[in-house]
């Protein structure tokens, strides 16, 4: 069975395009940190409960947009497009329903670690590029999304969870390289998923988004 991508190819293209956007993918890495970071110290240092809340939800919807747009970048570098500052904030309008889809994200691997480890496990990899489909298809539902997203990951779990291992190896250099490593790690690693994502999204047919429409049909991996 072809399954499109090697861990390999994709960290090597991961590298390959963080290195070429170095100075803007780094920059904007550490951008995301010091406002989680700014907001954290500001709640922390507040005695007022109002203030702490309202810190608190600031830094959850800053570091939502932010990640959106860290996303949404990575997806244009994957496919050959230009992008800049000013695409950061293009996601934005999906806001909610990326922030409803995170909540039901959690929900569902949060039971699956409760039952058992296991189907934790697989539910997070399977599931977990429902925000790259929410940021890619405007359209799209929260459900088509954790639909769409079964659907292209079929057949590719073991692989995807080596994936993962491997990206987080590669992180933890980073963080052993004085931290400033991670200026080059996270970018190649957010770039890396984004291949994947384009790469395991081919597998499945046009689909019209009709309300009642079946799925598409993972194209190589009718099991």
């Amino acid at each position: 069975m072809n399954t499109l991508f090697s861990n390999k190819e994709s960290i090597k293209f991961g590298w390959m395009k963080a290195k070429e956007n170095l100075s803007f993918f780094a920059l904007l890495s550490f951008t995301i940190f010091c406002v989680s970071l700014l907001f954290s110290e500001a709640a922390s240092n507040s005695t007022n409960s109002i203030a702490i809340i309202i810190f608190n939800i600031a830094q959850v919807v800053f570091g939502v947009l932010l990640g959106m747009g860290y996303i949404y970048i990575t997806l244009l570098s994957v496919r050959g497009e230009s992008f800049g500052v000013k695409d950061i904030v293009k996601p934005a309008p999906q806001f909610w329903k990326y922030f409803g889809g995170s909540l039901v994200y959690a929900f569902f691997v949060l039971l699956g670690f409760v039952l058992l480890i296991v189907p934790g496990v697989i539910l997070m990899i399977r599931l977990g590029f429902y925000k790259y489909l929410i940021i890619d298809k405007k359209d799209i539902t929260i459900r088509q999304a954790m639909r769409e997203s079964m659907l292209i990951t079929k057949g590719v779990t073991w692989k995807l969870f080596l994936f993962t291992i491997l990206i987080g190896l590669i992180n933890l250099l980073g963080l052993l390289c004085f931290v400033v490593g991670l200026l080059v790690t996270v970018p190649l690693s957010a770039i890396a998923y984004a291949y994947v994502y384009d790469k395991l999204l081919r597998r499945l047919e046009p689909v019209v988004e009709e309300k009642n429409e079946t799925p598409a049909v993972p194209l190589e991996v009718q099991n």
